[in-house]
């Protein structure tokens, strides 16, 4: 419960003021269910470019498809992050 009043409290304060987010899940989705939830709510509410990547260098298109922008500026953001 005290990480989900963390992670509200950092969406309302923080997040919500972005432009642009930039989320890497190492475990993919699983790992951090209630964040990707809270962040992807922000992001599309407040109409907040959100590319959700994978912590590693192995595409997780399970995980990118959750990220407000299209899956090929997913991709490509991701290849300049890895390359």
């Amino acid at each position: 419960m005290q990480q989900q009043l963390s992670i509200d409290s950092y969406a309302d304060t923080v997040l919500s003021q972005a432009k642009v987010i930039v989320l890497r899940l190492l475990e993919g989705r699983s790992y951090w269910s209630y964040g990707l939830e809270v962040v992807k709510e922000i992001a599309i509410s407040l109409t907040i470019h959100l590319f959700i990547l994978p912590g590693d260098d192995h595409p997780d298109p399970d995980l990118m498809i959750h990220s407000t922008v299209s899956l090929n500026h997913s991709n490509q953001l991701c290849m300049a992050i890895f390359n």
